[in-house]
């Protein structure tokens, strides 16, 4: 079996000349340096935020990395070591559907089929008793441009549960993602919930970025960022079981309308049963989808799971054993960043003043 290789290297950059000059002429000269570094990191799986002019030819981020999945596929003996998939697709989450129905324009001049999803084109299934759920299922559309509030909608969620259609995506990119932040606190609120929706259904090793030719310094820009990259997977430790149950509630209310909440968030105790609590491990390593685990401390200490990146506890722990411990949860993976958090009251802070006071006295 031939080594993974990356897109991102010498023998990747010269793969991707001779697949753009083969499967698209009209492009004498390839792709510009602006449009050939991000291509190669959406094929790599890397997330992006980009800043690109008007008129510079991103419509390339979302057509070559289709034609490359389709070219691999098609000779795999000639690109050995490069992974694809045989039927890609790629999502576009759009603010208008005039800017929608301009990238899927193009499409077809590239032998790729796309497919604006707004309330015209759903009319227009029903009226022909067509089930376009179902064909997006199948995957009979390379490239899909879809607004926020339908993507964030039960028919989408739906979409999300198939495993075919999940394994193909290649990308997922908002368009105009400068409005996650300046829409979403007013008018639209649904672009507050695009990042939590797509990291918690969506596999971390597909590629999402961010496309605007208006970012400016500052924290606006910034503010985008957690919109997109919310994809950490926790495990949060309380010190009891009524603490535990408050938290799982409140998460359960701040997931975005139509959230499968029992596979987002799942809880950790002595009361489930053992079943459940052993599905929940393995879920957390296999199921891209759930991202938290809520639990006590007695039940949840020495949980491991390799995909875990971040605790956190719910209150200081008794002694500095117990919070090695519970921090000691995340990244378990060798170069895995991990993160550990403790959220303390100022009553914690009293006593361990008096704790130093009393060791000094000694």
């Amino acid at each position: 079996m031939s080594e993974k290789k990356i897109w991102c290297s010498t023998e990747g950059r010269t793969a991707l000349k001779t697949i753009v000059a083969k499967l698209v002429p009209k492009w004498p000269n390839g792709l510009r340096t602006e449009q050939e570094e991000p291509v190669l990191r959406i094929l790599d799986g890397e997330d992006l935020l980009l800043t690109t002019a008007t008129g510079r030819g991103k419509s390339a981020l979302f057509i070559v990395p289709l034609l490359v999945h389709r070219e691999v596929a098609s000779n795999p003996t000639h690109y050995a070591g490069f992974s694809c998939k045989s039927t890609p697709v790629g999502l576009v989450i759009t603010p208008t559907k005039g800017l929608a129905s301009n990238i899927v324009a193009q499409l077809g001049d590239f032998g790729l089929q796309g497919l604006t999803y707004c309330q015209e084109t759903i009319s227009v299934a029903a009226i022909a008793h067509r089930n376009l759920t179902q064909e997006i299922k199948d995957r009979r559309y390379h490239l899909i441009c879809i607004d926020p509030e339908h993507l964030i909608g039960h028919i989408w969620m739906l979409v999300f549960r198939c495993n075919l259609f999940v394994d193909s995506l290649v990308f997922t990119c908002l368009e105009e993602c400068h409005l996650a932040d300046e829409w979403g606190k007013s008018f639209r609120k649904a672009f507050q919930h695009i990042g939590a929706f797509i990291r918690g259904r969506v596999p971390s090793t597909v590629s999402l970025f961010g496309i605007s030719a208006t970012l400016e310094p500052g924290r606006q820009t910034l503010a985008i960022l957690p919109f997109l990259n919310t994809g950490r997977k926790a495990i949060v430790f309380c010190l009891a079981r009524q603490t535990c149950t408050k938290l799982y509630e409140y998460l359960f209310r701040r997931e975005p309308p139509g959230a499968n909440h029992g596979r987002r968030v799942r809880v950790y105790t002595a009361i489930c049963p053992d079943d459940f609590n052993r599905e929940t491990l393995r879920l957390m390593d296999t199921d891209p989808y759930l991202q938290i685990i809520v639990g006590t401390v007695a039940a949840a200490n020495g949980v491991h799971c390799a995909s875990i990146q971040d605790a956190y506890s719910i209150g200081m722990p008794d002694t500095l054993s117990q919070m090695n411990q519970q921090a000691g949860r995340a990244a378990r993976v060798d170069g895995e960043v991990g993160r550990a958090v403790v959220f303390y009251q100022k009553s914690d802070l009293r006593t361990a003043q008096k704790t130093l006071e009393g060791v000094s006295v000694v």
